[in-house]
């Protein structure tokens, strides 16, 4: 796992507005609309979003009404891009065992 760790630190700085240009931001809208359609209603939710990356989805989730997101990432780089928002509680750490004293 480090090596991808690495990748997207490497990435971060970049990855956001690459996923914005063309084809990756056809298929993400294709994919926002699956997503929003599986999640059912934001509005003041908390959201626990694991492997946020540049935080494309923890805009998204905000846009949607959630009140506070847990974004998620191995990469500390990734992070650093999530935008500078009250409502977002960045957290360092491996999906798989990354601990939050608090359920969702």
């Amino acid at each position: 796992m480090k090596d991808a760790t690495e990748y997207f630190n490497e990435q971060a700085a970049t990855y956001a507005g690459a996923s914005s240009r063309f084809p990756w931001s056809w298929l993400r809208a294709r994919e926002r609309s699956a997503v929003l359609k599986v999640m059912g209603p934001l509005q003041r939710a908390d959201v626990l979003e694991l492997g946020c990356g540049a935080g494309y989805y923890t805009r998204v989730l905000l846009h949607e009404g959630a009140a506070r997101v847990w974004a998620v990432d191995r990469a500390q780089e990734m992070l650093h891009q999530l935008p500078a928002d009250p409502r977002i509680t960045p957290v360092q750490g491996d999906a798989a065992s990354v601990r939050i004293d608090r359920k969702f």
